[in-house]
């Protein structure tokens, strides 16, 4: 049941309204315009209308309200319809079903079932279900009586198929229709496509059989070559682990040995810097000794000077106390003093003498050892400088062997980074001399293979255009035959009806033959007695011309010759008597013209008795080669002769001209054997036309494969010519890397080659500095002992000229001594002759002098134990100074011998350090050049297998038995390409593509025959649901009948009316195979039973109406909308029509949409439709419970409640 219908948007109703429909009768009523049928449209909508013009529109955007004054146009609309499912009507569980749908602006729309999306299918099948569709009798709008009642049948047995249900059972069998169809073409598409996989299948395993046998032979070529990779990957392995143990054991080596170098060359400096300290220590006790030698001169002549003091003093104090005693004595002693003195001064004048002798050899002996002495320091310097100039030397060759030893370091380490890179650029030069040697081999193959695929291709594209040409020929063929095979069947066609028109004839003139008096035979036509060869017929045909089709007719002997009067004769006969009179023959005889073959009559064949027929019919025709020659002829040829040429054309005796091919009547038979004949030509041609169209199709699969060879070769030789050019541009890339990598390994040889010649000219200039330092050493040495040998003697010399400068000093002081004593020896006898007086004065003088002697001698003892304290020191540190330079001297040469040890042993680890790098040199060339044979090794598979060798190796066991024979394997190896190279150009992806077109003919096989199932099983069901319908329908319709009559009846009052099904054939303008239609015939009372067009628009109203209602009866919908049905009905039947309605408001729920006042009597709800404003439809409800008797309408309890309050 309807429960309600909402609108927004749709159409006039620009704002949202309400339709409730409760049970029974709603009318809606409005002035004309207002929108009322704007909701029978929002019904038939919702319900899935998908055509604009029954919505009075032209597209579906027009059902959105566009606007009014007031109003803007809305974007979308939409209508929901609210049925109710309490009783489950419906397949949904819910008690209400919402039927939505909107649509919008753009043009985009959905339907919505309890709001959620659905697609309109689903909807339709949800509700033709219940009865209810947009297309059902539910809704009967305006202008759908006229419609009903001027359908034709077909148009009306959908409406009872819809009342029967058999609109959704049609549904399904269009849909199993369509499907069927779809599974057909599926079928047709698919047969195709198996018969052309069939036919690649049988091709690809042709080609998979060479292809297998290249397979067997690139994989024992492939299992041969890993195995010799194998093999050299583990040799070179084994190799490379032997030559790093070895290169670590090298390493180890010179690690040990530039550690043992380090710490030679650190003990070395250790003792460069001890000799240093021994030469500086040297030098400063040499400087101390010789300043200790000279304070110990300085300190021998102080002492010297302090012992002829004393000595001086002594005499002088002896002389003072013996001058102070005899000055003391008595002057009696004077005289004794006097010439004690003078005793005395005569000793001293006699003394005096040697003494200057002597004062004066200590002085030329003080003058020969100073001279001695500055020789002896002059050597000494020279020595010392002598010395020094060594010691400087020996510095300078130190630091130019440290520096050459720096030099010969840095140019070993130059030299080690010059190997490693030697190494380096060997490897790359081995690299990339292995890549172009591998894309050299490869451009070679590729190039042949190139070479081979042009030829291939040539060859392909020759078999495709001899295909193509083949293929065209025989199209050509096949249209040739299909066009004689048409021909021969139209002439097959001709012949049998001309033979079913010369049976008819026959048997009538046969008829009329035995009937007449006097009687006659019929012997058969002209062209059937006449006959000729094969290459003649056309001829003969030509000069018989419509005469070959007479009957010829003979009578008995004596009868008239005349016939008699026949029976009506259905089609038309031409008879000529076997002997009757005739032309003649020609009379000019022509036969001897040239051009002519002869007359017609001699060339045909017949039985004697025609002979007068022959004549008649072809004694005046000639056989002639050419027009040209029958023209020359016909002026002198007579009367009457007629001309054929070997073309068929013919010049007849009133210079008429017949051309083109004679008529298809055979000069050989009758039309019996012209059928037979025939249909035994077409079955010829149908072959011929059947075996062109296998070798249409055989050459089309040919053209086809070819043609996809053809592109498959194209793609190869497009992808060989581009890894051509890669390759080209690889070697041409990798030449000038290659000749850039030997240019600068000879560069780099030469500058090793150059570093190697550095390293050994410096290493001899550091052992030519060595031994220079040696001798220097030794030098120093010499020139040291000469130098301490020189102290030695200047020291001896100094201490001599000390005593000789002393002796000397003292002689001069004795000497100056022994002066003054005679000058006071002399002051003394004189004084003592003159100052006898002062002696007592002198003698306190000499008292005095005598103390002041002794305070001097004493201060001189101290002096001189002093200066001999100081001698004895200074003598002690000189000979310390003396032993500690002895020790320096023995230090430094045993430093220096330890040094010459040192530099001996340190060459030694260094020559052993350049072995042990020389070696780990060699040996990292080595690693190298097996690393690169490795990697170009491992490329190599790489790139030919996409094998990883390593991991090969690894998983591969090693075999204990003997070593692989590898002279063997490469003859293998070699016959195997030979093998593959004898195969040529092989198809490889043809395993795969077998494998692939096997698993492909096997599915499409098994979709075939699914499909076919499917197709049978489709067939079936299209066939069962056929048989339910027709069933199902004449089982309504028969229900339909007695309920149409009850309720006819009842509408009008009486009068008869029934359903009548129109078979096949009783109306001349429907299908031979369409199903029977539906026809109405009514008879209103006191009429005539008429057809539904005789009838007035009442009674056609109410005729359908009747029908509507029957229905209703016999399956009852769950709401019916009327639109303005009872428009043309008076009173009387509007008054029929309620009672109608008030029979069925109890099991249909009514919506009408009416004028009139009648009807609305019937109305359980009211509802107004009206336009306040301009192009918007405003509803207006009302119950008429809530109307009292005086027409006021009561206020609700609602209402009742707001006034209350």
């Amino acid at each position: 049941m309807l429960k309600a219908l909402e609108l927004s948007g749709f159409k006039s109703f620009a704002e949202k309204s309400r339709f409730e429909f409760p049970p029974g009768v709603t009318m809606v009523v409005g002035p004309n315009g207002s929108g009322k049928s704007n909701v029978v449209d929002a019904i038939r909508w919702v319900l899935g209308s998908q055509s604009a013009k029954a919505l009075r529109g032209d597209g579906m955007t027009d059902v959105i309200f566009n606007g009014a004054s007031g109003h803007r146009p809305l974007g979308s609309a939409e209508v929901t319809l609210t049925l109710d499912n309490r009783g489950r009507i419906f397949d949904l569980d819910a008690d209400e079903v919402r039927v939505s749908r909107r649509v919008y602006r753009s043009g985009e729309g959905e339907y919505l079932i309890n709001g959620q999306a659905s697609r309109l299918r689903t909807i339709r099948e949800m509700l033709s279900g219940a009865g209810v569709g947009n297309e059902s009798y539910s809704i009967i709008e305006q202008g759908r009586v006229d419609a009903l009642l001027q359908a034709s049948p077909a148009e009306r047995r959908a409406l009872f198929e819809e009342a029967a249900g058999v609109s959704r059972l049609r549904g399904k069998r269009h849909e199993a229709a369509r499907r069927l169809e779809r599974v057909e073409q599926n079928l047709l598409r698919l047969s195709d496509i198996v018969d052309e996989v069939e036919g690649r299948l049988r091709r690809v395993r042709m080609q998979a059989g060479k292809a297998r046998r290249y397979r067997d032979h690139a994989d024992r070529l492939k299992r041969v070559r890993c195995e010799i990779a194998v093999a050299d990957w583990r040799a070179a392995t084994d190799r490379l682990a032997e030559i790093q143990r070895h290169s670590g054991d090298g390493q180890t080596d010179e690690q040990a040995a530039s550690n043992r170098l380090s710490h030679a060359e650190q003990t070395l400096a250790e003792i460069d810097r001890a000799l240093s300290v021994v030469d500086r220590d040297e030098q400063a006790a040499a400087e101390g000794q010789q300043e200790v030698a000279e304070r110990l001169a300085r300190e021998l002549g102080l002492h010297a000077a302090a012992t002829v003091r004393l000595s001086e003093l002594q005499l002088e104090l002896h002389a003072q106390r013996a001058a102070l005693v005899e000055h003391r004595q008595a002057p009696a002693a004077l005289d004794e003093a006097t010439r004690d003195a003078i005793g005395q001064l005569e000793a001293c004048e006699s003394a005096l003498p040697a003494l200057e002798s002597v004062a004066h050899t200590s002085e030329a002996s003080l003058a020969s050892l100073r001279r001695q002495l500055a020789d002896v320091s002059a050597d000494r310097t020279r020595l010392q400088e002598n010395v020094d100039s060594l010691h400087a030397s020996r510095r300078e060759c130190d630091h130019q062997i440290e520096v050459l030893r720096l030099q010969a370091a840095k140019n070993a380490e130059v030299a080690q980074q010059r190997s490693l890179a030697i190494r380096s650029v060997e490897s790359d030069f081995q690299r990339w001399s292995a890549e172009l040697l591998h894309a050299e081999q490869e451009l070679q193959e590729l190039q042949a293979q190139r070479a081979t695929e042009e030829q291939v291709a040539g060859a392909d594209a020759q078999a495709v255009a001899n295909v193509e040409r083949q293929l065209s020929e025989t199209q050509g063929l096949v249209e040739q035959a299909n066009k004689r095979l048409w021909s021969l069947e139209l002439q097959a066609e001709a012949a049998s009806r001309e033979e079913s028109e010369r049976a008819a004839v026959l048997s009538a003139l046969q008829n009329c033959g035995e009937q007449s008096s006097p009687t006659f035979e019929v012997l058969g036509t002209v062209g059937e007695l006449i006959v000729a060869d094969v290459d003649l017929a056309d001829m003969l045909n030509a000069a018989l011309g419509p005469r070959s089709r007479y009957w010829v007719a003979t009578a008995d002997p004596g009868s008239p010759r005349q016939l008699p009067a026949l029976g009506p004769i259905a089609l038309r006969a031409t008879l000529i008597w076997a002997d009757g009179p005739g032309s003649g023959s020609a009379t000019i005889d022509l036969s001897d013209e040239p051009g002519v073959m002869g007359r017609a009559d001699g060339f045909a064949a017949a039985d004697p008795s025609l002979s007068g027929l022959v004549g008649r019919l072809l004694g005046h025709v000639w056989y002639v080669d050419t027009l040209q020659t029958a023209e020359r002829l016909a002026p002198i040829a007579g009367r009457g002769a007629v001309f054929v040429t070997h073309r068929s054309e013919v010049l007849d005796s009133d210079g008429s001209l017949t051309l083109g091919p004679p008529p298809a009547v055979p000069a050989d038979g009758g039309p019996e054997q012209t059928v037979e004949r025939l249909k035994a030509l077409a079955v010829v041609e149908e072959e011929a036309v059947t075996a062109a169209k296998s070798a249409a199709n055989s050459l089309t699969n040919r053209l086809t494969a070819l043609r996809r060879a053809a592109v498959e070769s194209a793609a190869n030789s497009e992808r060989i010519v581009r890894r051509v050019r890669e390759l080209e541009q690889l070697v041409a890339s990798h030449r000038p890397k290659i000749e850039g990598l030997a240019r600068r390994r000879e560069s780099v040889e030469a500058a090793l080659a150059q570093l190697e010649n550095e390293q050994r000219t410096q290493l001899a200039q550091v052992a030519e500095r060595q031994r220079r330092l040696e001798e220097l050493v030794e030098q120093i040495g010499v020139a040291e002992g000469l130098v301490a040998e020189a102290d030695s003697a200047e020291s001896r010399l100094q201490l001599r000229v000390s005593a000789a400068v002393t002796l000397a000093e003292h002689s001069r002081q004795r000497l100056a001594a022994a002066l003054q004593a005679v000058a006071a020896l002399r002051g003394v006898a004189s004084r003592a002759r003159d100052d006898a007086a002062n002696r007592t004065r002198s003698s306190n003088t000499l008292g005095a002098a005598l103390e002041r002697t002794k305070s001097e001698l004493e201060r001189t003892e101290l002096q001189a134990l002093a200066v001999g304290a100081r001698i004895a020191t200074l003598t002690q540190q000189r000979d310390q100074r003396g032993r500690l330079r002895k020790r320096l001297v023995a230090t430094r040469l045993e430093a220096q011998d330890r040094r010459r040890k040192m530099n001996e042993q340190v060459e030694t680890i260094r020559k052993h350090l350049e072995q042990a790098r020389a070696r780990r040199s060699r040996s990292d060339i080595q690693l190298a050049r097996l690393q690169e044979e490795r990697s170009a090794l491992v490329k190599r598979m790489r790139d030919d297998y996409e094998i990883d060798l390593p991991r090969l190796a690894r998983e591969t066991p090693v075999a204990s038995g003997p070593p692989i024979d590898r002279d063997s394997l490469e003859q293998e190896m070699a016959g195997l390409r030979q093998q593959l190279q004898a195969l040529g150009m092989v198809n490889v992806e043809s395993l795969n593509e077998l494998d692939e077109l096997e698993s492909r003919f096997a599915r499409l096989s098994a979709q075939y025959a699914d499909l076919s199932a499917a197709r049978t099983s489709l067939r079936n069901v299209s066939s069962k649901i056929g048989r339910d319908s027709q069933q199902l329908f004449l089982a309504t319709v028969e229900a339909a009948r007695g309920e149409f009559r009850d309720v006819f009846r009842k509408l009008f009052g009486g009068g008869e009316a029934d359903i009548v099904l129109i078979e096949e054939g009783d109306d001349p303008s429907s299908d031979k195979n369409a199903e029977p239609g539906v026809d109405i015939v009514a008879c209103p009372p006191g009429k005539e039973l008429r057809s539904l067009s005789l009838l007035s628009g009442g009674e056609k109203t109410l005729t359908c109406l009747a029908l509507l209602l029957a229905l209703f009866r016999l399956r009852p919908s769950p709401f019916c909308v009327l639109d303005e049905v009872d428009a043309a009905l008076d009173e009387a039947n509007i008054q029929r029509l309620t009672r109608a309605l008030e029979e069925f408001r109890s099991g249909t729920q009514f919506i009408v949409i009416t004028h009139s006042k009648k009807t609305m009597t019937v109305a359980d709800t009211l509802y107004g439709v009206t336009m306040q404003q301009s192009g918007v439809s405003k509803l207006v409800s009302v119950r008429f419970e809530d109307v009292d008797d005086q027409g006021n309408v009561r206020p609700s309890r609602a209402d009742e409640r707001r006034l209350a309050a």
